[in-house]
């Protein structure tokens, strides 16, 4: 394209901390290309919702913008019929099939920015007639349909799909989330590419809080933990992490886990309860939200990362760790073997028992946690968010090219 000018638009309307992974993957890519300084014929505009733009303000490179529009959140449920409307979407929408299922309208302001490419970082896709990128974070609802209501996995289906089948490209976050991408949604290996994400601690200097509430929010943890940090829905598999802890601590093992991420239903009404009945109320501790500042702290912290998870896309968690320096206890699950390689011990996250023995191997062999950290030194040095910036950057050219 020599020094014409592209111009792509990411999409980001979303709020501080609400979708986790994507947040800190978008704030990956602002990160990256503000280091990059080949790629000066981009320009980059990021779409955001007005009032929650802070968190990439700081992060923002020289040659992008960030545009907004209305926050809605008044309007959404603003009477009770609509509130009653939007149940009985929600629970019986799946008897009604594809015609219950509606795209987002192009936002106005999207025609006035007028972007050559648009790039959606999340599922919550707009209609346009603009060339642009899918990029699903992971298809479990096909592996895990109970973890979501029929109408969830109705909706995904259809719209994973159409999405995919109208890209330009559908850029995945791993090898394993591209094959189920080629698998389920049949669309061919060659339209689809994989673009691994990296820390998010290693943005964490651009975002330090002048006002961080760290010291206060871990000065009543105890001196020797593990690590877990995730939101609380069935797949992240708290339970049987519970349980471990409570095989550990029959056996005189006393194992202490640190978990952090937002609390949801999922939590209230299974995971507490379940460390209330098992009495781990001093072993198990649950620290919310937490900025990447404090989560970098947790880390610097903890003894080990204990991931039990059954399934994920990437799993953002087993690189931040590893470029924290911790030995890694995890699920032999997904896409985890692919991320971690030979810096972590696997483990069957079905078996409580497994995963006590290998949390209590992580904190008590010297030996294995040394052999662990040297491989992990090497296995991170494949995630770095300035590589995935430069890989994102030639799909755009590739694609405006053609």
């Amino acid at each position: 394209m020599g020094t014409t000018l592209m111009h792509v638009l990411i999409d980001a309307r979303f709020k501080d901390g609400g979708p986790g992974g994507i947040q800190q993957v978008v704030m990956g890519i602002a990160y990256g290309f503000s280091q990059l300084e080949n790629c000066m014929n981009l320009r980059l505009t990021f779409l955001m919702l007005e009032g929650h733009t802070d968190w990439l303000e700081v992060l923002l490179p020289e040659n992008a913008e960030i545009k907004c529009v209305p926050c809605h959140d008044t309007d959404r449920n603003q009477n009770a019929l609509n509130g009653f409307k939007n149940w009985g979407v929600r629970k019986f929408g799946h008897f009604l099939g594809k015609r219950s299922v509606s795209v987002q309208v192009e936002p106005e302001i999207v025609k006035e920015i007028n972007p050559d490419l648009i790039h959606f970082v999340h599922q919550n896709i707009f209609k346009t007639d603009k060339p642009f990128i899918f990029m699903p974070m992971d298809l479990q609802h096909e592996y895990y349909p109970e973890n979501f209501t029929k109408r969830t996995v109705m909706v995904r289906r259809f719209l994973y799909q159409q999405h995919a089948e109208r890209a330009a490209s559908v850029v995945c976050i791993s090898n394993s989330c591209k094959r189920d991408v080629v698998h389920f949604l049949g669309i061919p290996d060659e339209k689809c590419s994989v673009v691994h994400c990296a820390p998010a601690i290693d943005i964490v200097g651009c975002v330090r809080d002048t006002q961080n509430t760290v010291v206060e929010k871990t000065s009543q943890l105890p001196e020797k933990y593990l690590i877990y940090p995730a939101r609380y829905y069935a797949h992240k598999n708290h339970l049987n992490l519970i349980r471990a802890v409570k095989h550990a601590k029959d056996n005189k093992k006393i194992i202490n886990v640190v978990c952090s991420g937002s609390e949801t239903k999922y939590f209230r009404k299974y995971v507490y309860p379940e460390v209330l009945r098992l009495g781990l109320q001093e072993q198990i501790f649950f620290m919310g939200w937490v900025s990447p500042d404090e989560l970098s702290v947790l880390y610097e912290k903890s003894s080990g990362l204990v991931f039990p998870s059954y399934f994920e896309g990437f799993g953002m968690p087993l690189v931040e760790a590893m470029r924290a320096g911790l030995p890694i206890a995890c699920s032999d699950k997904s896409c985890i073997p692919e991320i971690v390689g030979s810096a972590g011990i696997y483990f069957n996250p079905d078996r409580p028992k497994e995963i006590a023995n290998s949390m209590i191997q992580l904190l008590e062999n010297s030996k294995l946690r040394k052999d662990l950290l040297i491989q992990s030194v090497q296995q991170v040095k494949s995630f770095s968010w300035v590589q995935s910036a430069e890989n994102i950057y030639d799909i755009y050219k590739h694609l405006l090219r053609t």
